[in-house]
Parts: C-alpha cells; sequence; structure tokens
C-alpha cells in the first residue's frame, strides 16, 4: 500500500507506505504480512505530526474478531498530535515517544490487554488540569512553564483501565513520581511523592527508595476524572499506616503496645 495522505479519527497520515495482506483467515499489516513468503519484516509506516509511526499486526476474520497491534511513534509535535485528535486546539508543547503492544476482540474493551511506554521531552504540561491540579497542591503558581518538563509512563492495559506502573514528572526545581489507574471513562486513581530539586540526578536514587521510608512524609492523590481532577494530600503516610494497624489489632483485643517517640 501507498497512499499520500490518509486521515483516522482526525490525525493526518502522511505518506503512508507498507504491505497489506487480506485473505479468508483476515488481515494482515507491517511484518505479518510478508512472514509466510518469508520475506523480512517491513512494516506500515507513516508520518504523524512531523514524527514516524510504525505498526505491525493483523485481525482474524469471524465474530470473534480477535487483533493484535505493535506500534511505536517517534518524534512526534505533542500539540499538534493532540489539536488534530481532538479538534480542539492545545498548548501540550513537546516531542513525543511512546510504544504500545496491545491485543483484544471485537466483543469488547474488558477483552483488551496490553502494555506500553510514553515519554515527552521539551515539553509545556502546565495546561493539563491533572498537572493544573497538582501544581496547586505543591503551591507553585500556575501557569509555569517550567515546572514539567519532561515525563515518563509505563502502563499496563486490563480490560477497560490502564494501570500505569510507573509516572515521573520530570523539571529543575521539582518533579514527581508516582503510579496509579485510569479507566477508560476518565476516571482517576494517582498517587505522586514529590522531589526537590535536580530530578536528573535525584529521580534514580528515589525510584530505588520508594519501598522504603524515603518519600513518605507526603503523599499527593488525585481522584476525579481528567478533564475535573480532585487533588488531596497524606502527611506520614507510614505512621498512618502503623496506627491503623494497631488500631484494627486492639479492637480484636490483641496486646497493647505503647507508642514511644
Amino acid at each position: 500500500m501507498s497512499l499520500d495522505s490518509a486521515i483516522v479519527r482526525g490525525v493526518q497520515l502522511t505518506d503512508l507506505e507498507g504491505p497489506i495482506a487480506l485473505d479468508p483467515a483476515g488481515m494482515r499489516f507491517g511484518a505479518p504480512a510478508v512472514a509466510a513468503d518469508g520475506v523480512g519484516g517491513q512494516r506500515l509506516g507513516a508520518r504523524v505530526a512531523g514524527g514516524m509511526l510504525l505498526v505491525d499486526g493483523q485481525v482474524t476474520a469471524g465474530p470473534g474478531g480477535r487483533f493484535t497491534v505493535n506500534a511505536a511513534l517517534s518524534d512526534a509535535d505533542l500539540e499538534r498530535l493532540t489539536s488534530e485528535a481532538t479538534g480542539v486546539a492545545h498548548g501540550y508543547r513537546g516531542r513525543m515517544q511512546a510504544g504500545l503492544e496491545i491485543s483484544g476482540s471485537r466483543t469488547g474493551s474488558h477483552s483488551l490487554t496490553g502494555r506500553g511506554q510514553m515519554r515527552l521531552r521539551d515539553a509545556d504540561l502546565y495546561e493539563l488540569p491533572v498537572v493544573v491540579a497538582l501544581l496547586k497542591i505543591l503551591r507553585v503558581k500556575a501557569p509555569d512553564r517550567n515546572a514539567f518538563t519532561g515525563s515518563l509512563v509505563d502502563f499496563r492495559i486490563e480490560g477497560p483501565h490502564a494501570y500505569l506502573d510507573t509516572i515521573e514528572l520530570s523539571g529543575d526545581a521539582i518533579s514527581l513520581v508516582g503510579a496509579g489507574a485510569v479507566d477508560f471513562d476518565g476516571g482517576l486513581d494517582l498517587t505522586f511523592r514529590s522531589i526537590v530539586g535536580d530530578a536528573k540526578t535525584q529521580l534514580p536514587a528515589m525510584k530505588r527508595l520508594l519501598g522504603g521510608a524515603s518519600g513518605q512524609f507526603m503523599l499527593i492523590h488525585v481522584d476525579g476524572t481528567l478533564a475535573e481532577p480532585e487533588p488531596s494530600t497524606e502527611a506520614f503516610p507510614t505512621l498512618a499506616a502503623a496506627l491503623q494497624k494497631l488500631q484494627a489489632r486492639q479492637s480484636a483485643g490483641g496486646p497493647r503496645t505503647a507508642l514511644r517517640p
């Protein structure tokens, strides 16, 4: 296939080129389309928002309609991509890199499984509602274009939910490390720890210590939705967990333990 231009869900693809195979079993595109002929695995490629999109996948025929897609996006313009995808102009600036492996069927979103990663660099993210809410909690005046200039998200997809196993929002003065979940309706359940100082040197050390006492002085929780996030803070969460455990023990009639300073 070779197309000069195509529009997919509002997003323009240009220089779309690569192998596609159709037969009674279904459709294959990219490397799976030529695998049966023993030819090297050329991927289906296109230019998207100034970046490059490469895709492989297949869809089986029949009522089940099982599908598998493997996609990689490199150096795309975030502002252009989000504006085309939503039909609304946004000020989310930066360069985007992403990878996604996903499979499922026509039966519905509950059949979806997958994993991926998204990375932004040279970014201005202050207009994102979630970032605005975080800046208010951190008492950083918005708009602050230098608050977070990069991000990294590792995620899993299980049914209608995306589990964000690693979230990093990095800036020169302050950074956030966290995890959480987002459902396909936009519901949020996120938790962050803040890091003050140079993120480049502190993020690796902070990630190694997330399971310990470091970073336990305050947690930032974000609930609500992507459009209307609801942030809150929890001070000394390790101490709170210890107190809850003690209270549960005492309620069950266990031995009483005195708290010592």
